[in-house]
């Protein structure tokens, strides 16, 4: 139930969080009960509490029961100045990305324990969302914030500006989610896709936690999509030709994709080239949304996973490879995944205590260029997020609430941006490469 009223009537507001297209976000207590919270204050004005309660949003907040991994909206106020104010619980230990950066920084690695409890935890609230019909489709590290109120790290999603029901009926906004953690189905342009969306995003935020960089950081959509096949090969057993297909006019407006000439073009993948080990298997139905708008798969060969992430054990592997496989069908589902051996391994030892992530500045990394999504997916004007800093001594964290991050990817300017051991050779001879 959306409350008419200020929340200033309820809580003091001590300082300003973050702020951004969306609107800006506050540290506040409340004047009774004394307990700390995140105020989402959205820029957008709204006529009626009855308008607010359509928003999408809100609709998905009163769907989703209370889980110890969700982060929680105490209350929602529509104000007399025709704002609309989320009340969430306080997470004083920042984001993901955050922790991420730390290790980098560092030079050092999430250990196995660290690892399978981060991802435990977000599987489970994966697994929630799931249980309740609902997909995220959003999943990131900015959107997995922490808190150390118990002693221990508590992962929590947040943002759920972009979730949708799966039993809604598409067609879905083909602008959703982050790029780097985006399926290729979305990057195709399908507009039927389903809650698998967020087991492809899982699997890129595990092999980020292990490599402590992105593992398709795609700088376009064009990139994005040759980088995952890069790593996992081309999907399809050999090429749907176009040309004699698809007239020009009847082609939809694309970003465009990598096209071999036609006298080159050959299987995309064979029994000798595609194992059941590495590479991201048959996608039959990838082939034809790529007919669809006019794309054409590059030939390309998948990586052995072991040698894109060296750091990684062969049961780690196992689980990602679960994960990253084209055809959303046949990805790995959260709480199936949460059966999986990676989280036995360990069991008979006493698991060592978890280090708290020395703090760091509450704007640390949260910049670079993304496209900000309004509520309800559409894009908007692109904003900065994260920027390159030097490394300072690190002061104290704030914490991160939900919405705080904008929704499209950094530039290569980005500290999280691509790196000198990214997939792509930029000495190898792409001339091929071209916009249709």
């Amino acid at each position: 139930m959306i409350k008419n009223g200020s929340p200033h009537d309820d809580y003091r507001f001590l300082n300003v969080i973050g702020a951004g297209s969306f609107g800006s976000v506050h540290q506040a207590v409340h004047k009774t009960t004394h307990q700390h919270v995140a105020v989402k204050i959205m820029k957008r004005k709204f006529d009626t509490a009855e308008e607010c309660d359509q928003l999408l949003e809100c609709k998905i907040i009163r769907l989703i029961p209370t889980h110890i991994h969700i982060v929680q909206t105490l209350d929602i106020y529509f104000t007399p100045t025709h704002e609309l104010c989320f009340i969430m619980e306080h997470m004083d230990g920042g984001n993901l990305y955050q922790w991420i950066k730390q290790k980098r920084d560092a030079n050092t690695c999430f250990s196995p324990t660290e690892l399978r409890d981060i991802m435990r935890q977000t599987l489970q609230a994966v697994a929630h969302i799931h249980a309740n019909q609902i997909f995220h489709r959003d999943l990131k590290p900015e959107n997995l914030l922490i808190t150390y109120t118990t002693g221990h790290p508590v992962i929590k999603l947040a943002d759920f500006g972009l979730a949708k029901e799966t039993s809604s009926h598409p067609p879905y906004t083909e602008y959703v989610s982050t790029r780097w953690y985006r399926a290729p189905e979305v990057l195709l342009r399908s507009n039927n896709y389903s809650s698998a969306v967020d087991q492809w995003a899982i699997g890129t935020i595990f092999a980020e936690l292990i490599r402590k960089q992105p593992l398709f950081p795609g700088e376009s959509e064009i990139d994005q999509l040759f980088r995952i096949c890069k790593v996992l090969g081309s999907p399809g057993n050999k090429y749907v030709s176009t040309r004699k297909k698809v007239r020009v006019d009847d082609r939809r407006a694309s970003p465009g994709f990598a096209r071999r000439k036609a006298e080159d073009k050959q299987p995309a993948s064979t029994a000798s080239t595609l194992s059941t080990q590495d590479g991201g298997g048959e996608w039959r139905e990838g082939v034809k949304l790529a007919h669809r708008i006019g794309f054409e798969f590059p030939f390309l060969t998948p990586q052995p996973l072991a040698t894109v992430i060296p750091e990684a054990t062969p049961i780690m592997l196992d689980l990602l490879r679960q994960f990253l496989f084209f055809n959303p069908n046949q990805r790995l589902k959260a709480d199936e995944a949460l059966q999986h051996d990676f989280f036995r391994e360990g069991n008979d030892l006493p698991p060592p205590p978890l280090l708290q992530p020395t703090p760091i500045a509450a704007n640390a990394g949260i910049v670079g260029k993304r496209r900000q999504l309004s509520i309800d997916g559409d894009p908007m004007e692109d904003v900065k997020v994260r920027k390159r800093e030097p490394s300072p001594a690190p002061p104290t964290i704030l914490p991160l609430v939900s919405g705080m991050m904008d929704s499209d990817t950094p530039n290569e300017s980005d500290d999280h941006a691509p790196s000198t051991d990214s997939m792509i050779d930029k000495n190898e001879d792409l001339s091929w490469l071209r916009v249709l």
